[in-house]
């Protein structure tokens, strides 16, 4: 998919309901420098509904899922991504209405193309979770081997501290 499919023109754009529909790769992630997207498969879903020339209603569907690397092993871990988002954009020269409206996109009155692109990367972003890891028994084995063995605690002949210990004498004494 051209990352450029996002942007929707609305000039010579008739009175009425449009849609537009497109499916999302990881190609569509790499655009914005994610290297974070190991894979992605998404269908964007954009209706637009135009009643006049001052103002468009929106709605952008996205659902699909993302492959990402896991917190814990760094292998792939998919996740579900499921939004609908329904905004209104209107065409102005003063950009301060945009403070004062929810869920307003305000574009310049000569403004002749919708650009989709950041919107829908953002909200595609935002569903993924904080944490981002397998669920339990799901990660690479090998790898959690490692991470347990680097967790335990060192002995007390390996700690730099052992040597600080006999400074001050015996223990007690302080």
């Amino acid at each position: 998919m051209n990352i450029e499919d996002l942007v929707i023109p609305l000039n010579g754009l008739a009175p009425g309901k449009h849609h537009f529909g497109k499916k999302l790769g990881k190609e569509f992630f790499a655009e914005f420098d994610e290297d974070a997207v190991l894979d992605a498969s998404a269908d964007v879903s954009i209706d637009i509904v135009k009643s006049g020339t001052s103002s468009l209603a929106v709605t952008c569907s996205v659902h699909g899922e993302l492959g990402v690397p896991c917190d814990r092993c760094l292998e792939r871990v998919a996740f579900p991504i499921d939004f609908d988002r329904k905004f209104t954009v209107k065409f102005s020269a003063d950009e301060s209405q945009a403070r004062e409206e929810e869920d307003v996109m305000i574009l310049p009155e000569n403004e002749g193309n919708l650009d989709m692109k950041q919107y829908v990367y953002d909200y595609s972003m935002l569903c993924l979770p904080l944490r981002r890891v397998h669920d339990e028994g799901g990660c690479d084995a090998e790898m959690v081997r490692i991470l347990e063995e680097s967790r335990e605690p060192e002995s007390k002949a390996e700690s730099p501290f052992a040597v600080l210990k006999g400074l001050y004498g015996d223990e007690n004494e302080i």
